[in-house]
């Protein structure tokens, strides 16, 4: 997992002078507005993205995770990130999904169904505004 400070990304694109792709899980609204920014939104079947990230969970070093994420938000930062994080994993691979399907959007780890509706949702709405 490679989580990088935010100066230290920007300045590497900074240097950039060609067209370039960015993919991101960052919501929308954590991105500055530019009219000569594309944004190109691609929704996964939930019931594989639920499956994907349960895989991903699984094959996660918490402890790796934990470390790059100090290093770039801090402690505080940590503390308010990780909050909703569920402490304990449910064996049952049933259980995970339903409380995948069910978990409310929040600033956490956990990608949830809601994160892509509302990701929609805001991307539908800032081509709005760049259309008028």
């Amino acid at each position: 997992m490679a989580i990088r400070p935010l100066a230290e990304v920007v300045s590497e694109l900074n240097i950039q002078c060609h067209r370039r792709f960015i993919k991101w899980d960052t919501p929308l609204d954590g991105l500055p507005f530019d009219e000569r920014v594309t944004c190109i939104f691609i929704g996964r079947d939930p019931r594989d993205a639920a499956l994907s990230y349960d895989n991903y969970v699984a094959n996660l070093d918490m402890d790796s995770v934990r470390a790059a994420l100090h290093r770039a938000i801090g402690p505080e930062g940590l503390t308010e990130l990780t909050a909703a994080a569920p402490s304990v994993r449910s064996a049952s691979q049933r259980e995970r999904f339903w409380a995948w399907v069910d978990a409310p959007a929040s600033p956490g780890l956990i990608a949830t169904p809601c994160h892509d509706v509302l990701a929609g949702q805001r991307i539908a709405e800032r081509r709005a505004l760049a259309l008028q």
